[in-house]
């Protein structure tokens, strides 16, 4: 076999190969499911029927006639982390509403939130605005 002869071969065998593994398959009858037989979809079990009322998880809109959960506040004892009984600026995280709302939180501008300040403030935010 010559060196043309060789190299002819070398391609050709990688390239049949791979048009084997292309072509389709074709089904045979033993292969086609009977209409008859039970697919692996039939034998799975339903989803479970939930009531109306009852919350979907996931699902945060709230039912007919009911006000959203008001959002996750800390108590007061959870934001006084020295327990002097005030809460200080630096007392909050950056992320907590009083941090920035506390000049406006701090009625009597002392520097120091009472309990009685953080709950008027809060009852403030949540009252609906005046038109």
């Amino acid at each position: 076999m010559n060196t043309r002869s060789k190299l002819l071969l070398a391609m050709l065998v990688p390239g049949m190969a791979l048009l084997s593994a292309c072509t389709p398959d074709t089904d045979t009858e033993a292969d086609v499911m009977a209409p008859d037989a039970v697919s692996e979809a039939d034998t799975m079990a339903p989803p479970p029927v939930t009531d109306a009322t009852e919350p979907v998880p996931g699902d945060m809109t709230p039912a007919d006639g009911m006000d959203a959960p008001p959002p996750m506040e800390k108590s007061f004892a959870e934001l006084d982390a020295n327990m002097d009984g005030g809460v200080t600026q630096d007392e909050l995280a950056p992320t907590d509403m009083l941090y920035e709302h506390f000049p406006v939180a701090d009625a009597d501008g002392d520097g120091t939130l009472t309990e009685a300040e953080i709950t008027q403030h809060r009852s403030d935010m949540a009252a609906p605005e005046a038109q």
